[in-house]
C-alpha cells in the first residue's frame, strides 16, 4: 500500500470536492439573486437547487463515515496486540484487506460501480 499515494488522492479529491461546492455555491447565489424579482419559475428551480444541495451533502457525510469506517478498521486490525496476527507487519491487516475486497463495497469497486453512478446523467447534461 502506497501512503502517499493514497494521501495524495485523497488531497486531490478534498480538492475537486471544494472547487464543485463553490460551483454549486456561486450558481445558489446567481438562482437566488434572479429568483428575488418573484419569477415563480426561479423560485421553484432555487429550491431545487436546495434540495439537490441537500442530498449532495448527504452524500458527501456517507462517504465520509465509509472511509472513516474503513480507516478505523485497518487501524483496529493492523494494531491489535491481543489479536494474534495484530500487528503492523501482518497478518490480521492480511485478513481484513481480504475481507474488504469481498465485501459487497470492495466488489463494487473493483467493477467500478458507485462513484460512477450520476456519470450518465452528467453526460445528458453536458
Amino acid at each position: 500500500m502506497n501512503v502517499e499515494q493514497i494521501n495524495a488522492e485523497f488531497d486531490s479529491l478534498k480538492s475537486c470536492n471544494a472547487a464543485f461546492a463553490q460551483q454549486l455555491h456561486n450558481f445558489a447565489v446567481k438562482l437566488h439573486d434572479a429568483a428575488q424579482s418573484g419569477d415563480a419559475q426561479l423560485v421553484g428551480l432555487y429550491n431545487d437547487l436546495k434540495s439537490i444541495s441537500q442530498s449532495y451533502r448527504a452524500e458527501q457525510q456517507q462517504i465520509l463515515v465509509l472511509l472513516q469506517t474503513i480507516h478505523e478498521g485497518i487501524q483496529r486490525h493492523s494494531h491489535d496486540p491481543d489479536h494474534p496476527h495484530g500487528n503492523p507487519s501482518g497478518g490480521n491487516y492480511q485478513n481484513f484487506a481480504h475481507s474488504l475486497h469481498h465485501s459487497g463495497f470492495g466488489q463494487a469497486i473493483v467493477r467500478g460501480i458507485g462513484f460512477g453512478i450520476g456519470d450518465d446523467l452528467i453526460r445528458h447534461i453536458l
